[in-house]
């Protein structure tokens, strides 16, 4: 009987000093799908934008939205692009104006800067498009504490397939990521971040 309650103590400890490790790691806590404990480092890189370069944070806007993904993705990319599109046309236009839609492909062999910029603009007229080599998307998507994985699939019609990070990150004008929303599937749960963040 007297090890239960020891055990219990030992469980309660192990878990505070696995968090305590994970903040101090950098890592982050989500509650709801939203970041709550922002540690990351402000967010800069630069991007061949066509035929001219983009360059963040200098390009940015007073709210920025990134999501990482690639232009043959079947399902949460568009879904979530149609989210965003939807949700930037529900607001007026002054709004809009305030908000920059980012998106990156993490696809460096097969998405070409011109690819990923015309996806991206599929959804909305102002969205961003960039892709870059594997160097560049590999450092920005650290800065995010993102991830992917290109895997073989003969399955796919195209002959492989892309695990990567289901997440909208919202970013501030000087580069700080502020929260970020999971799994999107709502406009209403986009409006909601906006309205509290810009």
């Amino acid at each position: 009987m007297p090890r239960k309650p020891l055990q219990t103590v030992a469980l309660v400890l192990a878990f505070f000093v696995i968090i305590s490790g994970l903040i101090g790691a950098g890592a982050y806590l989500f509650s709801e799908g939203q970041l709550m404990a922002p540690q990351m480092p402000p967010v800069t890189f630069e991007f061949q934008d066509q035929d001219k370069t983009f360059q963040f944070p200098a390009q940015a806007a007073k709210l920025n939205l990134f999501y990482f993904g690639y232009t043959n993705c079947p399902d949460v990319c568009p879904l979530t692009l149609t989210y965003l599109g939807q949700t930037l046309r529900s607001l007026p236009e002054s709004t809009q104006q305030k908000i920059q839609v980012i998106f990156v492909s993490v696809d460096h062999e097969h998405d070409t800067p011109e690819i990923a910029a015309r996806f991206a603009s599929s959804f909305f007229p102002n969205f961003k498009g960039f892709t870059g080599s594997k160097e560049q998307i590999d450092s920005l998507i650290r800065k995010f504490h993102g991830s992917y994985v290109i895997e073989k699939n003969e399955k796919s019609y195209l002959g492989y397939s892309i695990v990567h990070s289901d997440r909208v990150f919202f970013v501030n004008k000087s580069g700080e990521v502020i929260t970020s929303l999971s799994h999107v599937q709502s406009v209403q749960t986009i409006q909601q971040a906006i309205e509290e963040h810009l």
